[in-house]
């Protein structure tokens, strides 16, 4: 199904309304089936940077399955470090310098919509009398930093009509693209002038049952790569 027919099936329901307003609901639909069923998946690619720990995530990401450094799987950090390394203005009196010795026994963790990248070293950073086994990544890379996430769909351009695959229609399975426009349908009838309980219910209903299949979907038509083992600081 593609965006024009996807349209064309909410206006059979909503009729009065035009292509901008359906596109923009059928992205909001397209939003929460993607972040409650973990359908759709993808992979980014960063170079780290000798002295940085955070590095900022798309706006899209919904959940991180895995990190790899340098082609190996890196565990995830339950916590945060003590010591922490946040580069917040360009130039900090209070950050910490460039980790002068490497390791290869690496962490991530998830912090403010950033990807933290962590070595562990005894006594590895001291401050105010406060002492962390865990500093800054010490590596410069090129595209060696790959993380697999969990993700938005791409958003329809609102004003279109698309009748090849574009947005949600090319990035969520073909078999469930009726269950994003009955999400769109059903929260139309939420609000006036189409206000409409029973029906919202209805199709609200349907949405639910394509998202319990989604979901099923997601976990047994998918090959995860990478172990995520908890490690506590």
């Amino acid at each position: 199904m593609n965006q024009k027919e996807m349209v064309e099936l909410v206006q059979q329901h909503h009729p009065t309304k035009g292509v901008v307003e359906i596109n923009k609901m059928l992205n909001r639909a397209s939003d929460s089936f993607c972040a409650e069923s973990e359908i759709n998946e993808t992979t980014l690619i960063e170079s780290s940077v000798a002295g940085q720990r955070y590095y900022t995530l798309d706006a899209d990401i919904v959940k991180i399955i895995s990190v790899e450094f340098n082609d190996v799987a890196i565990p995830r950090l339950i916590g945060k470090p003590l010591i922490e390394d946040d580069e917040i203005a360009s130039s900090d009196a209070n950050a910490l310098a460039t980790p002068t010795s490497s390791s290869n026994n690496r962490y991530y963790y998830t912090d403010n919509n950033r990807l933290a990248i962590v070595e562990k070293a005894t006594n590895a950073v001291t401050r105010d009398d406060k002492t962390s086994n865990y500093q800054s990544c010490s590596v410069a890379g090129t595209k060696n930093i790959r993380v697999y996430a969990v993700a938005l769909a791409l958003p329809f351009t609102e004003a279109n009509l698309d009748t090849s695959a574009s947005g949600p229609a090319d990035e969520i399975p073909i078999q469930f693209h009726e269950t994003v426009v009955y999400k769109a349908i059903s929260d139309l009838y939420k609000t006036p002038p189409t206000l409409n309980a029973d029906l919202s219910i209805f199709f609200e209903n349907e949405y639910f049952k394509g998202l319990k299949n989604a979901k099923k979907y997601s976990k047994t038509h998918k090959q995860r790569g990478g172990v995520i083992v908890p490690h506590e600081f």
